[in-house]
């Protein structure tokens, strides 16, 4: 997933900071807080899937996370409105130092067995949910060669017409 990142003091394109790599890189290293509660989870609740109902016996079950991994990753990156690379680096890093979010997120108060043809249709709509709250409230664009909504987040920027909420 690409997300533009627009700081204060990008003048142009070349300054809009992609945070796809820091995303993947929490997205990828919180898989190793995350198998023991998957497990944990499916077996809680394992006779049926928590949406639809359906007999696991019949489908493969799948571990959704309530709140996603890529929400809390962007999440962790944008509270502070970062404005460099090198923040958005030491913001990573001390997520890892503690590491006590992580395991909250795959806690199993955050997880839920669903069947995999449910965990899709419920990505669907939140992740869409997601965007949109995201795109409302912090400077980013989803997606790449968004150019025109990247020009208007560096123009709000510069007339101090885009503020930290």
């Amino acid at each position: 997933m690409n997300v533009m990142y627009v700081t204060r003091s990008a003048k142009n394109h070349n300054d809009v900071i992609n945070l796809h790599f820091w995303m993947f890189w929490i997205n990828k290293n919180t898989r190793s807080y995350y198998g023991h509660t998957r497990n944990v989870t499916l077996i809680r609740n394992a006779d049926k899937c928590e949406h639809c109902g359906l007999d696991c016996q019949q489908v493969h079950m799948e571990a959704h996370h309530i709140k996603p991994v890529w929400v809390f990753a962007l999440e962790t990156i944008l509270r502070p409105f970062p404005q460099s690379r090198e923040q958005i680096h030491l913001i990573v890093e001390a997520l890892y130092a503690d590491g006590s979010a992580l395991w909250e997120l795959n806690s199993p108060g955050n997880l839920k067995p669903l069947c995999k043809s449910c965990h899709n249709e419920i990505h669907k709509a939140e992740d869409k949910k997601w965007k949109q709250y995201f795109e409302a409230n912090y400077p980013v664009v989803f997606g790449m060669r968004r150019y025109k909504e990247v020009e208007e987040l560096m123009r709000r920027h510069a007339t101090n017409q885009l503020e930290a909420r």
